[in-house]
């Protein structure tokens, strides 16, 4: 949503909702005894589905397919 605010595609006020969601991810972020990062509740393999089935999908911490579009949002959003 940030980029496409910033690319004028849709309305700025959209830029709250993606700062919003980005505190939302970031609440998800813990340190481990090692002093790294980790990222929390990430559904694996989410495929399309309806709210029900994204729901029901098992989680995991550092799931890849949720680092790669943290790492796309943070260096947005940073």
């Amino acid at each position: 949503m940030s980029r496409a605010v910033e690319r004028g595609y849709v309305d700025p006020s959209y830029q709250a909702v993606a700062e919003r969601g980005y505190q939302g991810v970031l609440a998800k972020l813990t340190l481990d005894s090692d002093g790294r990062t980790n990222l929390k509740d990430i559904s694996i393999g989410t495929n399309v589905g309806d709210y029900a089935y994204y729901m029901a999908r098992e989680q995991a911490t550092n799931d890849r397919h949720g680092l790669g579009a943290f790492l796309i949002m943070n260096e947005q959003l940073r």
